[in-house]
């Protein structure tokens, strides 16, 4: 799957709400009782999680998540390199449990 494909798969998701919409920088907040198809479109792409929610964030990992508002133990980092291009997904659930913002970035 290409990164285009891949964003249209993302643009099929029931989002509660869509903050950015641009090709290079996505950033969306879905219920987290969706997270399950939102998680098979991310792995089909990324491959497994950089970084699990159950992990605590290695040093490598905040240095690719700190320009992006980086990443802490509980969130999730996807990261990939496509030809010198890195491509991220960053999960970040909210306290109440009930939401996650998502961000999509290619940089």
């Amino acid at each position: 799957m290409n990164y285009n494909e891949f964003l249209e798969q993302i643009r099929g998701l029931e989002f509660q709400e869509l903050r950015e919409d641009q090709p290079e920088y996505m950033e969306f907040v879905i219920a987290t009782s969706h997270l399950d198809g939102l998680s098979s479109i991310l792995e089909s792409y990324y491959g497994v999680p950089y970084t699990s929610p159950e992990q605590r964030p290695s040093k490598q990992a905040r240095k690719h998540a700190d320009p992006y508002g980086g990443i802490r133990k509980g969130q999730t980092l996807y990261c990939l390199n496509r030809g010198g291009v890195f491509h991220y997904a960053l999960l970040w659930p909210w306290g109440d449990g009930k939401s996650t913002t998502i961000k999509i970035i290619q940089g």
